[in-house]
């Protein structure tokens, strides 16, 4: 039989846009990124590119940092105090809402750092033995630093991004949490009682975080919705962002990465198509709307609810 020669690798300037790719991605999700899910979305190639050319760089067992991630940890070093709040957040593989746009560097109280304070957003904390792991705040404290000074959807999404890698468990989050004291303690407790680790990603966590006091809502992170085949259909299974399985309300994070193309508009009219016949009223929300106007996107699910309720 004849032989079939090994495929061709990509061309080098293939080579380099997906690189290039790979390292953005790394970036966006904090600078530090879990190495199969990279490989999920990236080839074998693009990865080493980005490895030998040292924008990427592999830490711990299965974590990939982008240059400036470990330049913050020499800048953490630089003046004597470890990676906190969102840097040790992105450090310990947590994807971010917002990633700082300086390090986030803490110190122990008393600490002098003085002009070396430049390029970093120093936090003077009370650090105990044992509160410092490679380089950084440890993830629970990582989670109730931030919790405190964060916006409650950037803290909500450091927490659900805490309990989804299960280097923090749930039960030890709200312990911690009911038994702080001091400045933040209320925003510990609430971060801590709405964090789910079932949200997929920072968007999805900030959505919730909006609609968390939207009254007679209750929202279930990833939920699946199955049901029989329409006439010349498929059997239908769906997992939505967030539903409120009593009120049959579904609220979609709208994701251009995750729906643009032919393709994919036909798979979410099918989607969308499919849950509406089943009952369900579909609320889709865009990123951009999310975070440019909260306050029409709550009253937007208000709206909703109300109906519903007036229906009743």
């Amino acid at each position: 039989m004849p032989s079939h020669p090994d495929p061709l690798p990509p061309p080098p300037a293939r080579r380099s846009r997906d690189a290039d790719a790979l390292v953005a991605y790394v970036e966006t999700v904090g600078g530090i990124a879990d190495r199969r899910r990279v490989r999920r979305r990236f080839t074998a190639g693009a990865l080493r590119g980005a490895l030998e050319d040292g924008r990427i760089r592999p830490v711990g067992r299965s974590g990939l940092a982008s240059a400036s991630a470990a330049a913050d940890l020499v800048a953490a070093r630089r003046v004597g105090g470890v990676l906190s709040h969102r840097s040790a957040a992105a450090w310990w593989g947590w994807p971010l809402l917002d990633p700082p746009a300086v390090p986030d560097v803490a110190v122990r109280r008393g600490t002098n750092v003085r002009a070396l304070r430049r390029g970093c957003a120093v936090h003077w904390l009370s650090l105990r033995d044992g509160e410092v792991r490679d380089g950084a705040t440890p993830p629970l404290r990582t989670v109730l630093d931030c919790a405190a000074s964060l916006p409650f959807d950037q803290a909500l999404a450091v927490a659900d991004g805490a309990l989804r890698s299960g280097l923090v468990e749930k039960g030890e989050l709200v312990e911690a949490a009911d038994t702080a004291r001091g400045c933040g303690a209320g925003r510990r407790r609430r971060v801590a009682a709405a964090a789910d680790g079932r949200a997929a990603n920072p968007f999805e966590s900030a959505l919730r975080a909006t609609l968390l006091d939207v009254p007679g809502l209750h929202l279930q992170p990833q939920f699946a919705i199955r049901g029989p085949r329409l006439p010349g259909g498929v059997d239908f299974a769906a997992r939505v962002d967030l539903a409120d399985p009593v009120r049959r309300i579904v609220v979609e994070a709208d994701s251009f990465e995750y729906h643009g193309g032919r393709d994919g508009l036909r798979r979410d009219a099918v989607r969308y198509d499919e849950l509406v016949a089943r009952g369900w009223r579909v609320v889709r929300v865009t990123y951009d709307d999310l975070r440019g106007n909260p306050e029409w996107v709550r009253a937007v699910v208000q709206a909703v609810v109300d109906g519903l309720s007036a229906g009743d």
